[in-house]
């Protein structure tokens, strides 16, 4: 693998742990940490989230710059 590959799953792993350092239980940490590593890496979650980003993007209609002016 590439350093960036490595780079990239530090940084992915970094914001897990970032999102379960501040629990409670922290027996349950580690099972929650693969949890959400499996949702993230999970290839339906995956559609699902590229569908809603292109249902979220603006649509842009086209102007007739003879009029503007």
């Amino acid at each position: 693998m590439l350093e960036d590959d490595f780079e990239h799953l530090h940084q992915m792993a970094a914001r897990i742990e970032t999102q379960t350092s501040r629990m409670a239980k922290k027996a349950l940490q580690p099972f929650i940490h693969s949890k959400i590593e499996a949702i993230q890496n999970s290839k339906e979650i995956k559609g699902k989230i590229e569908i809603s980003q292109q249902c979220a993007k603006r649509v842009f209609k086209w102007r007739n710059p003879k009029k503007i002016l």
